[in-house]
């Protein structure tokens, strides 16, 4: 598993300057469940801190931190609209299409293709979005939210 940083930069990242107050209290300033770098003189870090793990197994509370603060990040139009635009999407007001899916699976897995199951279930999000009439942009926050709750994106 990868550090607090790496978690807090790629959703800062992907998701643009509106999540950076959330991410930085979550996940970037919690040493204890998400390790990194961290002694009691620098990094406002604290002495028990000190002597946590660089990289803690995963825990029932690191995966519910990031569950809460994608559900917080992605209920923030402004974030599903940034994330859209690097996955390639004209406008919230149109839905996904395969080559958006690919580019929003992108941004969370860097350098790799979607497997066609992955693909497959983000297109089913999309498709259950339509057959229940909500708007364009909750097709995108609810792509957005799978990709987000996926732990693995958090082995790089």
């Amino acid at each position: 598993l990868e550090t607090r940083s790496y978690v807090a930069t790629t959703l800062n990242e992907i998701f643009g300057p509106t999540s950076v107050a959330l991410t930085n209290a979550a996940i970037a300033n919690d040493v204890i469940n998400f390790g990194g770098a961290c002694d009691s003189y620098s990094n406002n870090c604290g002495t028990n801190e000190s002597q946590g793990a660089m990289i803690p197994a995963m825990t029932t509370p690191r995966a519910a931190l990031v569950y809460r603060i994608c559900d917080k990040i992605l209920a923030d139009d402004a974030a599903v609209e940034y994330a859209r635009t690097l996955a390639g999407g004209a406008s919230s007001a149109t839905l996904p299409t395969t080559l958006n899916i690919s580019g929003a699976y992108g941004l969370f897995y860097v350098g790799r293709v979607p497997p066609m199951t992955a693909t497959t279930a983000l297109q089913n999000i999309v498709n259950q979005s339509t057959a229940l009439s909500y708007p364009s942009i909750e097709a995108w926050r609810g792509m957005f939210l799978a990709l987000c709750h996926a732990q693995d994106l958090q082995i790089p």
